[in-house]
């Protein structure tokens, strides 16, 4: 029996947003999944829901241990829970990655058995699986709470006592009927290469024969719905000597001279050990509706798409994690009240109506120890900030920060905080 993995992203479920931003977060998903596994399905009936087949990849990982972990960094963000799990049966995968994950948690576990599977399976609460309440309403009645007490029950009176949602339940966690799941088509990856007669050092030589393989790679999207949205350039100099460097667009195009300009720039940054005798180019299309082609504003001051064009010379030039933006967080602590995502594209700003000017707080990365005091003639405070009262019994130290604003002789509001006795500055106000 082939193995699955089964990773469940509850925001995805989270009802209010847009269906343009679930679709555009899922197509980011599938594109980290199909790194790691070649076949991808999701559930027609939930959101977030992906069941990924890693039947032979143990040889490409040390173990499936290995590899779920090495997944589970790459889907891991601030506030972005999940769980993933890996076993045997789709619908059992779901149940137990639902019980394991929650609102605000992340779990990764690999089963070691059938037998273990289906252990934890039994002990999974029927309220975690989404399924009709009217019906886990009489069985809780009946005092059926967890799968394995459902299973129990003589299949005879269940189909006569019970609703169809719970008889559907009872047949996919008894094996009879499987979860329906569509396969998830993979983005269309198109390749062209040559070897070279001669080794080639010279980057400009190097960057023709890309233009001229990108030229041929282009000439076969004209006419279809797609566009690139990610270049691959594979150099190889030798038998064990390859380089490969992946370009993503911030807006997938089929503009020949913008790929062009983000592979010259990324060549100018690739350190050779040794002269190219193989180049290989290749590309990632997507289907681009003509409504997303022209999803930015053209009549606003800004050019978004010549800033998200800008972006990507950056990245080309100085890696992908040279462009970030600034996000808020959920959290009390200034420090911890925003973090540093990837920022793919750049988007018309959305001012809020009915505030007034705020001030800019630049905040310092860490909270800089002052000798005492701060030296000024003006302050204001304290507003006081407290936390990890809560878990006063698992020996964390109680937080409590006594915040002020202070002008100093020079005219600077600095922002600071008194913490049992000493001082810091956490940054200034503009």
């Amino acid at each position: 029996m082939d193995r699955l993995a089964c990773v469940d992203l509850p925001r995805l479920r989270r009802p209010g947003r847009s269906p343009w931003a679930l679709e555009t977060e899922s197509a980011e998903l599938v594109a980290i999944l199909s790194r790691f596994s070649p076949h991808i399905e999701t559930s027609k009936e939930e959101g977030g829901l992906f069941w990924l087949d890693v039947g032979g990849l143990v040889p490409l990982f040390p173990s499936l241990e290995e590899w779920a972990q090495t997944l589970a960094r790459e889907l891991a963000g601030p506030g972005h829970p999940f769980s993933l799990v890996v076993g045997w049966g789709r619908f059992a995968l779901h149940a137990i990655a639902r019980a394991a994950g929650g609102a605000a948690s992340t779990r990764v576990l690999v089963l070691d058995s059938l037998e273990q599977e289906r252990s934890l399976l039994c002990r999974v609460p029927l309220s975690r699986l989404g399924f009709d309440r009217a019906s886990l309403g009489f069985l809780d009645r009946l005092g059926v709470s967890t799968v394995g007490m459902l299973l129990r029950l003589p299949p005879a009176g269940l189909l006569e006592s019970l609703g169809k949602e719970a008889r559907r339940l009872f047949a996919m966690a008894s094996g009879e009927l499987d979860m329906p799941a569509s396969r998830v088509p993979a983005s269309e990856a198109l390749q062209a290469g040559r070897i070279l007669e001669q080794a080639v050092s010279d980057r400009a030589v190097i960057l023709a024969l890309v233009a001229d393989l990108l030229s041929c790679l282009l000439a076969r999207l004209e006419g279809s719905d797609k566009a690139v949205s990610t270049v691959h350039l594979q150099l190889a100099s030798g038998r064990h000597d390859t380089v490969v460097e992946s370009l993503a667009l911030s807006c997938p195009t089929l503009d020949h001279a913008t790929i062009l300009e983000l592979a010259r720039l990324r060549l100018e940054t690739v350190e050779l050990s040794a002269a190219v005798t193989e180049l290989t180019v290749s590309l990632e299309a997507e289907r681009v509706p003509r409504e997303q082609l022209r999803m930015f504003d053209p009549s606003g001051s800004r050019d978004l798409e010549a800033g998200s064009r800008a972006l990507d010379r950056i990245r080309a030039a100085f890696g992908e994690d040279s462009v970030l933006r600034a996000a808020l967080e959920d959290r009390h602590l200034p420090e911890a009240s925003f973090s540093w995502r990837p920022c793919p594209r750049l988007a018309a700003a959305r001012p809020r109506k009915g505030f007034g000017p705020c001030m800019v707080r630049r905040i310092l990365p860490r909270p800089l120890p002052l000798p005492g005091p701060p030296r000024a003639r003006a302050t204001a405070g304290p507003y006081i900030i407290s936390g990890a009262w809560w878990q006063g019994r698992s020996g964390q130290e109680e937080l409590c920060r006594e915040y002020y604003f202070a002008v100093d002789d020079d005219g600077r509001l600095l922002w600071v905080y008194r913490d049992r006795g000493a001082w810091f500055l956490q940054g200034r106000i503009e």
